[in-house]
């Protein structure tokens, strides 16, 4: 899905960002996104920028990309000053990132024991 596809999955409760901050919410989410999986997973070398106007495709796939709607959620609460919401929120976006990582680490994690090292 492209990025721009997300702004629809979020109703905004009136927050006051423009279109464009929309976006930028989501191509800086995407950004630290590959910037957190580089070591881990193929993921394209090139940051996305908000010159692409949210045209860029979505790194992460279904339930994984409910970040970036967490992400959206937690800027308009931000926005509208509600302390509560955002860390709630952020919470949230912690936890399905932590559940991410741990997919990632048993799908990609070494298969030998022995391949670990304990310093």
């Amino acid at each position: 899905m492209l990025l721009s596809g997300y702004l629809e999955r979020v109703n905004d409760p009136g927050s006051g960002l423009s279109q464009a901050q929309k976006l930028q919410v989501l191509v800086d989410g995407e950004n630290l996104l590959r910037e957190h999986l580089k070591g881990t997973l193929q993921v394209p070398e090139t940051e996305l920028s908000g010159s692409t106007q949210g045209d860029g495709e979505a790194l992460l796939p279904a339930p994984y990309d409910r970040l970036y709607e967490l992400l959206l959620q937690a800027a308009y609460a931000w926005a509208l000053g509600e302390e509560t919401r955002y860390n709630n929120t952020v919470s949230l976006y912690r936890a399905l990132l932590q559940r991410l990582d741990l997919a990632v680490m048993r799908r990609y994690g070494p298969v030998d024991s022995a391949a670990l090292t304990l310093v």
